[in-house]
C-alpha cells in the first residue's frame, strides 16, 4: 500500500506542472 501511495505521490510531484495547469492549489498536496 505504502509501495502505490509512494509510486502515485512521485508521479505527481514528476507532473507537477501539468497538474498546476489543473489544479494549481493541490500542487503540493
Amino acid at each position: 500500500f505504502f509501495f502505490f501511495f509512494f509510486f502515485f505521490v512521485k508521479f505527481i510531484f514528476n507532473s507537477n506542472i501539468f497538474f498546476s495547469i489543473f489544479f494549481p492549489p493541490i500542487t503540493l498536496t
